[in-house]
């Protein structure tokens, strides 16, 4: 609906031409002087559910408002005044009409430009105007508040301006000074977005090699996992594909970038330079013309003065000639120089005739040819750089729609391949490669209960709550009773033969053991010098020396009786004990081993060990994956393994 607004009372426009406004929606919290809302209802205004409720003239029936307002009813205009002026509308009148109500004027005759002119003119008396959740609120002097539902009514002005073409030649005329800005102002526009394009592939690209990064990097991270963590089966192919697929993702916003770079911001950078040239020849003829112009508006004036002041001159010359104080002796003289005053007048008129004639008429061409020419030139530029601005964003807009194809393809190779996992064959596939081997054991023996009188193999008489409260607890194999006792006695060979094999693999475990350990000690005993935490642990390879004496011990103990069963274990009759002649052959032989070194290192700390590339090492701990501790030229210290490759 069409929505009117006036500073003056409504009923100008309303009760004295309704007609011409039969699309108005009018809500008004009181009577209209001159008429009424019923009044206005009945002529066929549709007056709102919004204005019969804020209405207190009225009163709903069944949808039927009967006036009560006692001011009698207007239906012709005031005498001394007058709606439809040479405009069509009155000059002191706002109105805001939607396009339908433009169709109407025009079919009157009234052209819509003349509306427009007329909204142009009064645009600074519109009162002020607020959204409230769609209800529009103003107000009309001498008649408080009016509230009406007006959509999008902040833009109805600029919808009316729309409805008609408009130009730089009709519009602009004299604006070169605005045209010279807008043109810079545009180029710098153009430049602007050019840099939002940048920034943007710069996101991109940083973002793209994220992206990148992070599935390689994730993807080494995954085929170096441990046998624990690690995938098996149809799930390890599916991360396979995922880490495939999030690269091509990557590598997508990195295309994207460089394509928005290389081409439409290098394009873009082009087109601002070649406009260039165009501003700049915009601006020379628009100086020149305006310049010329200003010349011959200023030719005029030195030809008007010019006759204004020989004018003047004639016309003092000729008082004097009628002068009664003037001699006769001088009158001839004065009538000379009256005729040559009124000569040079004449001729002043006529060149200032002249010179205004061909003002006119050039600032006729200015104005109809010459600057409306130019300012077409103008909106040319104006025109081309706003159209290209358009397909550079259509073509930007087009490339990252692309993302959302790459994405749906990609997502869809990674659901088939998520559906492909198989439960079964997994789990399958797990057992196949962490297969233990290991078979169910056979019964536990029964063991007869020992009373309190048995006796233990040193004579000493065993308690059966000691023995109990010792249960859970780890015993070290140094401390442990070894070989058969009195209660092994019920025992057949073959038992007492698995129990001292057992036995014999479980001290056998016992001494490398403390024989890593001692190594271990050994070396910081080397590195560490008077320290107290050498002395420390000289004392632990005092304390796995006795250990070591009390298993070699039970060693010879059970391989002695093993050899008393008959014929012994052949898995450990030959494993010779800590200390013994083999034992020390391997110690040796285990004591180091030369390595040379692939690159110069330089310790990073007092317990690595630097040294230069080709330097021959002696490695003498191998137990860490990463560090070995070496020997160089009576220095020791731990060396990164990657550094050094052993020498056969």
């Amino acid at each position: 609906s069409t929505v009117i607004q006036n500073t003056q009372p409504i009923y100008e426009k309303i009760v004295e031409a309704p007609s011409v406004f039969r699309s108005t929606t009018i809500v008004q919290d009181r009577g209209i002087i001159g008429g009424d809302l019923a009044a206005l209802e009945a002529q066929g205004f549709n007056l709102g559910a919004a204005g019969k409720r804020l209405s207190t003239g009225f009163t709903a029936t069944e949808n039927t408002f009967v006036s009560t307002s006692t001011v009698p009813l207007a239906t012709t205009g005031l005498a001394s005044e007058n709606l439809v002026t040479s405009h069509g509308l009155k000059r002191r009148s706002l109105v805001e009409a939607l396009p339908q109500s433009y169709g109407y004027l025009a079919g009157q005759n009234l052209d819509s430009k003349i509306v427009q002119e007329e909204l142009a003119l009064n645009n600074a008396a519109l009162p002020a105007k607020t959204l409230f959740g769609g209800l529009h609120v103003g107000s009309c002097a001498g008649f408080g508040t009016f509230v009406g539902l007006v959509p999008n009514s902040e833009h109805i002005f600029e919808q009316h301006l729309s409805t008609k073409a408009m130009s730089f030649a009709e519009s602009l005329l004299d604006g070169f000074d605005l045209l010279n800005k807008r043109t810079n102002g545009g180029l710098k526009s153009c430049g602007e977005f050019c840099n939002f394009y940048k920034n943007f592939a710069k996101v991109e690209k940083e973002y793209g090699r994220a992206l990148v990064k992070l599935a390689q990097t994730e993807k080494k991270e995954f085929q170096k996992a441990s046998s624990s963590s690690k995938e098996v089966g149809s799930t390890f192919f599916v991360w396979e594909t995922i880490f495939s697929e999030l690269e091509k993702i990557g590598e997508f916003h990195n295309s994207l970038s460089n394509k928005i770079e290389n081409e439409l911001c290098q394009q873009i950078t082009n087109y601002i330079k070649e406009k260039e040239k165009t501003k700049k020849k915009l601006d020379n003829d628009s100086t020149k013309i305006v310049k010329d112009m200003k010349t011959q508006i200023e030719n005029l004036g030195k030809a008007k003065q010019k006759y204004i002041t020989l004018t003047k001159e004639a016309e003092t010359v000729e008082k004097s000639l009628h002068d009664p104080s003037t001699k006769p002796a001088s009158i001839p003289k004065i009538e000379m120089k009256h005729k040559q005053a009124l000569e040079k007048a004449d001729q002043a008129d006529k060149d200032y005739q002249s010179v205004l004639q061909f003002t006119n008429q050039k600032q006729t061409e200015y104005y109809t040819s010459t600057m409306p020419s130019l300012l077409k030139e103008f909106q040319d530029f104006e025109e081309e750089r706003i159209g290209y601005m358009k397909s550079q964003t259509e073509t930007w807009a087009s490339w990252n729609a692309e993302e959302p194809v790459v994405l749906n393809t990609i997502c869809a190779t990674i659901t088939n391949s998520a559906q492909s996992i198989t439960i079964d064959t997994d789990i399958k596939a797990y057992c196949s490669e962490n297969a233990t081997g290991i078979s169910p054991p056979a019964d536990i023996e029964y063991a007869p209960f020992e009373s309190e009188g048995a006796l233990s193999p040193k004579g000493n008489k065993m308690k059966t709550g000691s023995s109990n409260k010792n249960l859970g607890k780890k015993v070290d194999p140094a401390s442990k009773e070894w070989g058969l006792v009195q209660a092994d006695d019920f025992l057949g060979d073959e038992e007492k033969t698995n129990k001292l094999n057992g036995q014999l693999e479980e001290i056998d475990k016992a001494i490398a053991s403390e024989k890593k350990s001692r190594d271990a000690l050994e070396n910081l005993v080397r590195f560490y010098g008077n320290d107290p935490a050498a002395k420390k642990a000289e004392e632990e390879i005092t304390d796995i020396d006795g250990k070591l004496t009390r298993l070699n011990s039970a060693h010879a103990l059970v391989t002695q009786q093993l050899a008393g069963l008959g014929g012994g274990s052949a898995n450990y009759s030959n494993q010779p004990a800590y200390g013994s002649s083999n034992s020390a052959n391997e110690g040796a032989a285990a004591s180091g081993v030369r390595a040379r070194a692939l690159y110069s290192y330089s310790a990073g700390a007092d317990t690595e060990l630097s040294f230069d590339e080709g330097d021959e090492l002696f490695i003498t701990n191998r137990d860490d994956d990463s560090w070995w501790y070496a020997e160089l030229n009576g220095r020791v210290g731990f060396v990164p393994n990657n550094y050094v490759e052993l020498l056969q």
